[in-house]
């Protein structure tokens, strides 16, 4: 068998309204939450490739049919539901008035999962993929500003910077001593953006890390015009404090499932739902392509 490990992880987190974040915990609660709320915008200002590509990867695991592919029926209802948020979040309006040159692609940010970070006030959940300790900032502060707790997603972790040594190399030694740097104190650092340490030491030293000058003085921000409204919108972020970073610790050491899919087959789901999200063909037409190709490539 083949083994390796992560020596970093970035971590999907969601927060905002408890039934927002309990929309996505299943493809019958997403579709039982857009019943009972059918005017919900769910994540807000979105871009359509973000909304969906997330989606996609939030239920993935539930939308699986025994052959491994999606399965028809669960995956027609997923767009269904993903074109109604759309539409209630004025998606395809707030894309023309934004300009097609403007509209980031999916894939853009590195990351599995993202619903637009826009922070939108009518937004009942938001689920980021937080890369490391800098990423959280201006999350953090809108979740300590609303009162609102960091939730993870499934217990899901994203592995990066993968590492094995190859049985059949010639330097096995030098291939662990290569290993273990990875997880050294010196390159196990607590506080970037190249995704969290694994280290219990590391990520136990992210809690002092910032209650130091250095973190404390540090502040980001974004900004952004809405289109549609023409309201300018500031988000501006500070350290976490030690209590939330260490309820995140705790968080983090719970993750036990890594998530993982082919690129291949997530950009098998966004092709073909580009289509439908344009009227090119309808949920189900959508769903069939896509459960066909991921068939074919899985049988190759």
């Amino acid at each position: 068998k083949t083994y390796a490990y992560p020596a970093t992880i970035n971590v999907p987190i969601r927060f905002g309204s408890e039934e927002g974040i309990n929309a996505l915990e299943s493809p019958d609660a997403l579709h039982s939450y857009l019943e009972q709320h059918p005017d919900s915008p769910l994540f807000g200002r979105s871009f359509h490739g973000f909304s969906g590509g997330t989606l996609f990867h939030v239920m993935y695991d539930e939308i699986l049919a025994a052959d491994g592919a999606p399965d028809e029926e669960k995956l027609s209802r997923l767009l269904e539901d993903w074109m109604q948020i759309c539409e209630n979040a004025q998606t395809p309006e707030f894309e023309e008035a934004l300009g097609t040159e403007d509209i980031p692609k999916w894939g853009s940010l590195g990351v599995a999962f993202n619903t637009g970070a826009f922070y939108s006030s009518d937004a009942d959940v938001f689920l980021e993929e937080f890369s490391g300790l800098g990423s959280t900032m201006i999350a953090y502060t809108q979740m300590d500003k609303n009162g609102q707790t960091p939730r993870d997603l499934k217990g899901y972790y994203i592995p990066h910077t993968i590492a094995g040594v190859n049985a059949s190399s010639a330097q096995q030694e030098l291939a662990r001593e290569f290993i273990e740097t990875l997880f050294s104190e010196n390159v196990q650092q607590p506080n970037g953006y190249n995704g969290f340490p694994v280290t219990e030491l590391a990520l136990e030293a992210m809690a002092d890390y910032v209650e130091t000058d250095a973190a404390q003085n540090i502040t980001v921000g974004s900004g952004y015009e809405d289109p549609l409204t023409g309201e300018e919108c500031h988000l501006n972020g500070v350290c976490p404090s030690r209590e939330w970073v260490e309820a995140l610790i705790t968080t983090i050491k719970g993750l036990r499932t890594p998530f993982l899919v082919e690129s291949d087959i997530t950009n098998t789901f966004l092709e073909e739902a580009e289509r439908f999200y344009n009227g090119e063909q309808s949920a189900r037409e959508a769903a069939a392509a896509i459960c066909q190709k991921v068939r074919m490539y899985l049988a190759e």
